[in-house]
């Protein structure tokens, strides 16, 4: 594919544009890697520090997820994308869509920012804003905003919030299906969006196979055009299944030629506006502190490293944090810290430690009456004596796993009770799953029957949520309880369905899980099949380096083997 041909797909109509941040760094808005490393260094964290989170690229909604959640305001966050103008890729995109000759009927972007709707007008579509059912009402040309808008701050939150904890999923996924497949659109046209995402974009349209082509521009300093077709791709890039190409390209050249080649008037010439965000982030962090207080700081430094599975880190920064807080005037932060301090230790692998830390996160709550972070810690005591009781079973202590997991049933009772009294059904579910996962693991019928209504109940509430990933989660634990129940055929059934929900989701260390005991159900059915998913698992696993699951399979193959 050389430039000529990428115009000539255009100018043929029933094309779509596709853009992310890459198209507005013109206009000074800085690319997410620049907000997420500007975020990190405005927060005063140890240059050391700063260079292991960098290293991480965590998605920019999950970091910005993570400081709203803790500060009561997010208005000065979102200056960054305010105060800009639109440039002449934004400029380019909305006469192309406006255009007859041309026809762009629709275009799709993960920005925040409004500057293609400065450029032109069009009918938008936001995500967290507007029903899915007004879709279908919007006339051409159309502007998707599939991440929210910098215009709604409250929606932008919540919107960011399900992307970032992988929900709702079906809102964006039909967005997807009907404006690229329900319009006919032959050809999708990216710019300034790499496909990088393994928690939204990418793994919708990995799942949704819809019958487009993509043309993505890699952004390059060179002049040259190199094109390689998706289907030459490594196995792990999401869009491999597509016609298409990847095609590495100066991006402001393309513009340059698709305006001289489209347009009448000459293309204006190329200008960078100053990058100024970091004064707009050291005005956000001063106006946290002076809302929240000092302390507010170091905790979102230990938020934001526990989001990269630094733990140790974490916890630093969060004694910190602890340290800076007036414990009298603060408790609702000792509260967070302490629970936040109990995970840590937990994934750390220091059950006893975790238990004491989520002991004070329950006590803080109860005398600031938070009875909603009482019911958070709670829980988690009982996810830890869940914990206790696996070790024992993996230590043969057979005399004493049942009573840890008695100790966890009554943890979840009383967080079910918690969760329920602050009406927070999404909490109750979780915290009613996580009983069920107990009282599946205790060996008694009668326990593991109710355990598997348990998890349909709490199935019920994750699909209405979004909360995909928990879908995928109760699937495969109602699957788990009809296997240890003897009713194989059925627990193969909801395998198979906890399968696919993962891998609609991008989630390869779930998919290789299910496969494994979709493999081991089928030994007493079809030993053939069986053999097939458990070494599909075993590959799986030694890809992710999840190496007692890997060994695991190699134990069920060699069990078979002897058994044939």
């Amino acid at each position: 594919m050389d430039l000529d041909g990428l115009i000539s797909i255009i100018k043929n109509g029933n094309a779509a544009f596709f853009v992310g941040a890459g198209i507005s760094r013109q206009a000074g808005i800085p690319m997410a890697r620049d907000i997420e490393c500007g975020i990190i260094n405005v927060l005063g964290v140890e240059d050391n520090d700063a260079v292991v989170y960098k290293e991480k690229q965590l998605p920019l909604e999950a970091t910005i997820e993570s400081i709203i959640k803790y500060t009561s305001s997010s208005e000065k966050l979102f200056a960054i994308f305010h105060n800009v103008s639109p440039q002449r890729n934004h400029q380019l995109i909305a006469r192309l869509a406006h255009s007859d000759k041309y026809q762009v009927p629709v275009v799709l972007t993960t920005n925040f920012d409004t500057l293609i709707e400065q450029a032109g007008a069009f009918n938008v579509f936001v995500d967290g804003v507007h029903q899915p059912s007004m879709i279908k009402g919007l006339e051409f040309p159309c502007l998707v905003k599939l991440h929210g808008c910098v215009n709604s701050i409250g929606a932008l939150c919540a919107t960011i919030k399900d992307v970032a904890n992988e929900r709702a999923f079906e809102r964006r996924r039909y967005a997807l299906k009907y404006f690229l497949d329900g319009v006919k659109i032959k050809d999708v046209i990216v710019l300034g969006y790499s496909f990088s995402d393994k928690f939204d974009i990418s793994p919708l349209l990995r799942a949704l196979q819809l019958p487009v082509r993509f043309w993505i521009i890699n952004h390059n300093d060179s002049n040259l055009l190199r094109s390689n077709s998706l289907s030459d791709m490594p196995d792990d890039y999401p869009l491999r299944s597509y016609d298409g190409a990847l095609i590495d390209l100066n991006t402001d050249k393309f513009i340059d030629v698709l305006w001289a080649k489209t347009q009448n008037d000459p293309v204006n010439s190329l200008a960078y506006e100053k990058l100024q965000y970091d004064a707009k982030l050291a005005l956000w962090r001063d106006d946290i502190e002076w809302k929240n207080g000092y302390g507010i700081v170091s905790l979102i430094s230990a938020v934001l490293f526990r989001n990269a599975n630094c733990y140790n880190l974490s916890n630093r920064y969060a004694e910190r944090a602890m340290g800076e807080f007036d414990k009298s005037s603060a408790l609702d932060y000792m509260c967070i810290l302490s629970q936040l301090m109990g995970d840590n230790l937990r994934d750390l692998g220091d059950l006893s430690e975790a238990v004491k830390n989520f002991k004070y996160a329950n006590k803080y709550a109860k005398i600031s009456n938070r009875v909603d972070y009482s019911a958070k810690s709670l829980n988690s005591l009982g996810v830890v004596m869940e914990d206790y009781a696996k070790d024992m079973d993996i230590k043969n202590e057979s005399a004493f796993p049942h009573s840890s997991r008695r100790k966890a049933i009554k943890y979840y009772d009383l967080a079910i009770k918690r969760a329920e009294y602050v009406n927070d059904k999404e909490l109750s579910s979780i915290c009613e799953a996580n009983k069920a996962i107990a009282m599946k693991n205790i060996q008694n019928k009668k326990y593991r029957i109710y355990a598997f209504s348990i998890l349909h109940r709490s199935l019920k509430v994750a699909k209405k949520v979004g909360d995909v990933k928990s879908v995928a989660r109760y699937y495969g634990m109602m699957a788990s309880c009809l296997s240890l129940l003897g009713r194989k055929k059925w627990a193969i059934d909801l395998w198979f369905r906890a399968m696919q929900t993962s891998k609609d989701i991008g989630d390869s260390q779930h998919v290789a899980i299910w496969t494994a005991n979709l493999g081991e159900d089928y030994i007493d059915i079809d030993k053939i099949e069986a053999e097939v998913y458990i070494n599909d698992a075993k590959t799986s696993f030694a890809k992710l380096k999840m190496i007692p699951q890997e060994k695991y399979c190699d134990y069920l193959l060699e069990k078979m083997c002897k058994n044939i």
